[in-house]
C-alpha cells in the first residue's frame, strides 16, 4: 500500500511533465508512422506535411496525404498508437484545466463571504504547522499559496482548509483570500522580505475595507522573520506604528521553540543539579540559527543556586554559520557560561567516538541536546549518543545523562514516530510545531505571565507614564521585543526559584538564588548585545551591573534579593 501511495504521489508531483512527455512521444510516433505510410504508397511527403499530419492527430482529425487522400484507412502500428495517445493527452489536459478552474472558482466562492477567519500566506513546513494548529482551535483557515504542486496541499484540503492559488504579493489574490475581513493572518514564506511586503499589503487592504464599512475588531498579523531582520524593520510601517485596524508584529519560531525546550530541560534536570550542587555539564550538537537560539536560552535558564555557571560544549558541522548568530567573543560571556566550540563534519559526527566523559570533571555530561537540520541525522546521532552514554556511564545514578532530540519535520520526514522508545533515542521535540502553534504566535499564551510581571514592575516603580528615555517602562503593547524577552526570562527562571524555595527557603538559599538570578539577567543582556559600561546607556547598550555578583554594590545585590522575596510573598498569597 505504501509503494502505491508513493507512486501516486510521484505521479501527481510530475503530472504535467508526464503529460508533456506522452505528447512528445505521440508526436514522434506519428511522424515516423506517416513517413512509413507515405513510403508504402510510393509518395515522398515533405516534412511540413508530416508535421501537419501530427498536428491533426492532436485535433482528432483524419490526416490527409499530400495528394489529398486520407491516410488512416489502414494505419501502421506507429500511427495506431499515436492516433489514440495524442488526443488522449489533449483530452486529459482539458479536463484537468477545467477541473482546476472549477475548483478554483468554487474555492473563491466558498471564501467570498468569510469573516473572522484565519489566513496563512505561504505553505512552507511552518505554514502547514500553524494552519494545522489554527484548525485544531476551531478556526476556518484559508491558505494563499502560489505553488499548485505544493506537497502539503492535499493533506490540508482533506482537513478542511480552503486554498486560494496565486502570489501573496498580489493584492487581487489577497482579496480573494479575504484578508480584509480576517481576524488572524500568518505570513510564513521563507523569504523575510516577501513576508514584510505581504504584511504591508494586508494592512493596506484592511484599511481600505474599514474606510468603506464600519470599523471592526483589530486584525492580528504575524510575519515570520529572524532577529536581525525584525530588529532592523521593527519601527517601519506597519510594524512600528499602532493602528486601530491591525496589530502587525514579527515573530521568530526558532526563539519560541528554543525557549520551550530549554525550559523543559532546566526543570527536568533541576533535582540532579540542585540536590548534588553539580555544575551543569552540557553537550549541544547542532547547526544554524536554531542552535544559537538554543544555547542562548540554555545559558539564561540553566542558572541554579550553588551550582556555578553552566559549561557547554558545542559541536557543529558548520561553526561559521553558528558563530554569526551567537556572541561567542563577548567580553562578559565567561561570567554566565563556559562555552567551547568544536567543528566536525556531519560524517565525523555520525561515525566518530564522541568522548562523552568530560575531561575536566571525569564524569558524563548531564544534558545532551541534538539539533541538526537533517531530522534523519539527528535521530541517527541520538541513537549513537545514547549507546555511548550507556557504555560510559557508571553504576552511580548521578551519572545519568538526559538527552533531547530536536526535530524539524519536512516533506521527506513529516513527523516523528510516536513509538520510538525514549530509552533508546531520547526525548523528542517537534521544533516546528512548538514554534508555530497558534497559542504561541497569536494568543501569546506563553507571554501571559511575562506581561503580568511587567505590569507588576510598572506598579512597583509607580511609573505608568511612558518615558521614551526609559524604554523599559513602556506599557506591554509598545514594549520593545528586547524588553519583552527580558520579562520572559524572568518568568522562566522564576520556575527554578520556586522549585528551590519549595525545598529550602533559608536566608542562605535566598542569597544563592539572588546570585543565580543575577547570572540569568546578565545572560539575557549579553545575548541582547549589552556590554559593561561605567554608566547605563540604553541607546548604546552599556550597563554597569554586568559584573560578577560578588562585585556588585550592596544596593544592586539587594535588587536581586528583592526579586526572590517578591516571589516568596507571591507564593504565600497564592
Amino acid at each position: 500500500m505504501g509503494n502505491i501511495e508513493t507512486f501516486l504521489t510521484w505521479v501527481k508531483r510530475f503530472e504535467w511533465w508526464i503529460v508533456g512527455a506522452l505528447a512528445f512521444l505521440a508526436s514522434i510516433l506519428g511522424y515516423i508512422g506517416f513517413r512509413l505510410h507515405y513510403a508504402t504508397l510510393g509518395v515522398e511527403a515533405p516534412p511540413l506535411d508530416l508535421i501537419y499530419g501530427v498536428f491533426q492527430l492532436f485535433s482528432v482529425a483524419n490526416p490527409v496525404s499530400a495528394e489529398g487522400a486520407t491516410v488512416l484507412s489502414a494505419p501502421n502500428a506507429f500511427i495506431q498508437i499515436a492516433r489514440y495517445l495524442a488526443p488522449g493527452t489533449v483530452a486529459y489536459s482539458v479536463i484537468r484545466l477545467v477541473a482546476a478552474a472549477v475548483t478554483d472558482a468554487a474555492s473563491k466562492l466558498s471564501v467570498a463571504s468569510l469573516e473572522g477567519h484565519a489566513v496563512v500566506c505561504g505553505l512552507t513546513d511552518r505554514g502547514k504547522a500553524i494552519a494545522r494548529s489554527l484548525l485544531t482551535e476551531g478556526h476556518t483557515v484559508v491558505v494563499v499559496e502560489n505553488d499548485t504542486k505544493n506537497p502539503y496541499l492535499g493533506e490540508l484540503k482533506a482537513a478542511g482548509v480552503k486554498v486560494i492559488y496565486g502570489s501573496p504579493l498580489d493584492k487581487i489574490v489577497l482579496k480573494s483570500g479575504r484578508v480584509q475581513t480576517a481576524s488572524k493572518i500568518a505570513v510564513m514564506a521563507a523569504d523575510e522580505r516577501e513576508n514584510y511586503g505581504v504584511a504591508s499589503k494586508c494592512v493596506e487592504l484592511i484599511e481600505e475595507q474599514r474606510r468603506k464599512n464600519e470599523p471592526g475588531r483589530e486584525t492580528q498579523i504575524r510575519a515570520l522573520a529572524g532577529p536581525d531582520f525584525s530588529d532592523f524593520f521593527k519601527d517601519a510601517k506597519p510594524f512600528g506604528t499602532s493602528t486601530s485596524v491591525a496589530d502587525a508584529r514579527f515573530f521568530d519560531p526558532d526563539i519560541t521553540a528554543a525557549r520551550q525546550i530549554a525550559m523543559d530541560a532546566s526543570l527536568a534536570n533541576f533535582e540532579n543539579f540542585f540536590d548534588n550542587h553539580r555544575q551543569p555539564k552540557i553537550l549541544i550538537v547542532g547547526e544554524g540559527r536554531f542552535s544559537a537560539s538554543l544555547i542562548s536560552m540554555a545559558i539564561k535558564q540553566l542558572q541554579y543556586p550553588h551550582c556555578g555557571v553552566p559549561t557547554i560544549d558545542f559541536m557543529s558541522p558548520d561553526l561559521n554559520q553558528f558563530l554569526e548568530e551567537f556572541p561567542h567573543s563577548h567580553p562578559q560571556l565567561s561570567l554566565v557560561s563556559a562555552v567551547s566550540f568544536h567543528e566536525k563534519s556531519r560524517g565525523a559526527l555520525l561515525s566518530d567516538e564522541l568522548g562523552l566523559v568530560d575531561r575536566t570533571s571525569g564524569r558524563l555530561y548531564d544534558l545532551a541536546i541534538v539539533a541538526l537540520d537533517d531530522p534523519f541525522a539527528s535521530i541517527k546521532f541520538a541513537r549513537r549518543l545514547n549507546q555511548q552514554a550507556l557504555i560510559a556511564a557508571t553504576s552511580d545514578d548521578s551519572a545519568r545523562m538526559d538527552h533531547v532530540v530536536c526535530i524539524k519535520p519536512s516533506v521527506s520526514f513529516p513527523t516523528v514516530r510516536p513509538d520510538l522508545p525514549i530509552y533508546e533515542y531520547g526525548r523528542f521535540f517537534n521544533v516546528t510545531e512548538i514554534g508555530c502553534s497558534s497559542s504561541s504566535v497569536f494568543d501569546e499564551e506563553i507571554d501571559a505571565e511575562a506581561r503580568k510581571a511587567h505590569e507588576s514592575y510598572l506598579m512597583h516603580i509607580k511609573n505608568r507614564q511612558y518615558d521614551p528615555s526609559k524604554p523599559a517602562t513602556a506599557p506591554w503593547p509598545e514594549l520593545k521585543e528586547e524588553y519583552k524577552a527580558a520579562n520572559r526570562r524572568t518568568i522562566d527562571h522564576d520556575r527554578i526559584k520556586r522549585d528551590a524555595l519549595a525545598r529550602d527557603s533559608s536566608c542562605e538559599m535566598i542569597e544563592a538564588l539572588a546570585e543565580a538570578e543575577h547570572r540569568s539577567w546578565m545572560a539575557d543582556k549579553i545575548i541582547a548585545g549589552w556590554r559593561f559600561g561605567p554608566c547605563r546607556d540604553d541607546v548604546n547598550k552599556l550597563h554597569p551591573s554586568l559584573v560578577a555578583y560578588g562585585d556588585l554594590s550592596v544596593s544592586e545585590k539587594q535588587k536581586d534579593v528583592e526579586k526572590v522575596n517578591r516571589l516568596i510573598a507571591l507564593e504565600q498569597r497564592n
